[in-house]
């Protein structure tokens, strides 16, 4: 996957050039798009920020499939922020991603512990491991994105695990996590270190400092074979130590609020789909046994999209607390593609027995080709009191080239090729005749 951090002070410094894989037409009515009729094949845009009264971490990310000389490459990337550190390739105290398990795509975010932990489980004086508390948000801002899923699970140190989201089990033992409810859905996922929770029901926990948790996230497009990763964003908490409960007052999560979001976007050949995601948290430090991560609404927009050479059209806001929108006509959301499968490859082959089976080798095209055994036809019959047959036909057995050309299924070859060997064999009657 390609990926790359910004720290420069510069909107316009946010660059990504993400290369895809080959999609077929889309319909030109889109209602989730950014600003339509704009049709920037480069270019850059803008997401202002202008409300953040509710929330204590707003990003976004960006992801993009692409034409380019029918080569498959995926690419995710967390957007540019104009006020705010945004360092995905550090570890930190609480881990924020998009996940979805919409149309065809799964979501697999592994959680690594760096550290030794914060639980004593033997009560020996040393550090066991480390409780997280994983938390999945459905993304929907109608409803505040509300929680539709939550577990507790265990980390021994320098322990990894991957989340699949479409078959989820824990870490600590193995035993499976009920999913259905997300499979169709999308939203927020976050995973944060808390107390001790093997006693207690959830979701009765605080959070607890500790920065040392590291993750990426991996979402497979099995229509149209895609893989998008990225780092995961891991927050802070700072001048506390290791252990100490997050509680908003001594201790409290990093605010990570921008002013704007901004990227890089180039079409590289063709049509692509673009995913602009944004997301919005508020922490909840008002009860003092527990502490979780809930949707805010902040305001976005209007959006600016802009080409190469700064010409800038302003489009609409949205708000909310999940947000996932297309970038333009050229880039739309990547959801709207009707995918067109790939067309087989021939097998090139020297004899029948590189091939597969049911397939004979063309010594003379150097692929594979079906076998073809048509229907034989029948020998017609004399009438009664006929001299002798009078017609001519087949009467079954293989159909030879030149005698059922219709039957014949010709490979997928340049036709220059063709061409050259239909040359050769001609020069080569010629010096035989000769």
């Amino acid at each position: 996957m390609l990926k790359r951090f910004f720290k420069l002070k510069v909107v316009l410094m946010a660059s990504l050039v993400l290369a895809v894989m080959a999609f077929g037409s889309f319909d030109s009515a889109r209602g989730q798009v950014v600003c339509e009729g704009v049709d920037f094949p480069t270019g850059w845009f803008n997401v202002p920020v202008p409300s953040t009264d509710d929330a204590n971490f707003i990003a976004g990310l960006f992801g993009t499939a692409e034409v380019f000389n029918g080569n498959t490459v995926g690419g995710l990337d967390w957007l540019y922020q104009d006020d705010a550190f945004l360092n995905t390739s550090a570890t930190g105290n609480q881990l924020i991603s998009w996940w979805t398990q919409k149309n065809g795509r799964n979501t697999y975010l592994q959680v690594t512990n760096t550290g030794p932990g914060v639980v004593d489980l033997d009560d020996d004086g040393n550090p066991d491991g480390v409780w997280v508390h994983v938390q999945i948000l459905i993304g929907d801002p109608a409803t505040g994105c509300p929680e539709i899923r939550n577990f507790c699970d265990f980390y021994t140190p320098f322990d990894t695990h991957v989340y699949d989201l479409g078959n989820l089990v824990h870490n600590s033992d193995g035993t499976p996590i009920p999913s259905s409810n997300l499979q169709g859905n999308e939203g927020i996922i976050v995973v944060t270190p808390v107390e001790d929770c093997s006693l207690g029901a959830l979701p009765f926990f605080p959070a607890v400092t500790y920065n040392f948790l590291q993750g990426n996230v991996r979402i497979v497009d099995s229509r149209v074979d895609v893989d998008y990763g990225t780092n995961v964003f891991a927050r802070l908490v700072f001048d506390c130590a290791i252990g100490d409960p997050v509680d908003g007052f001594d201790c409290f999560f990093e605010d990570i609020l921008p002013f704007s979001l901004a990227h890089n976007y180039t079409i590289l050949g063709g049509p692509a789909g673009a995913d602009v995601v944004l997301v919005a948290l508020s922490d909840d430090y008002s009860n003092s046994d527990a502490y979780f991560a809930i949707g805010a609404s902040p305001s976005y927009g209007p959006y600016n999209i802009c080409d190469d050479e700064e010409h800038c059209f302003s489009c609409r806001g949205d708000a909310g607390c999940f947000v996932r929108i297309g970038v333009n006509d050229v880039l739309p959301v990547s959801e709207e593609f009707t995918p067109v499968p790939p067309s087989p490859t021939p097998t090139p082959c020297a004899t029948d027995e590189d091939c597969p089976e049911g397939q004979v080798c063309n010594v003379e095209t150097g692929v594979c080709e079906e076998v073809v055994t048509p229907t034989p036809t029948p020998t017609p019959t004399p009438e009664e009191g006929g001299g002798g047959g009078g017609g001519c036909a087949i009467a079954g057995g293989p159909v030879q080239a030149g005698t059922a050309m219709a039957n014949i299924l010709l490979p997928l070859i340049p036709a220059f090729a063709v061409g050259f060997r239909m040359l050769r064999r001609r020069q080569q009657r010629k010096s035989e005749e000769k």
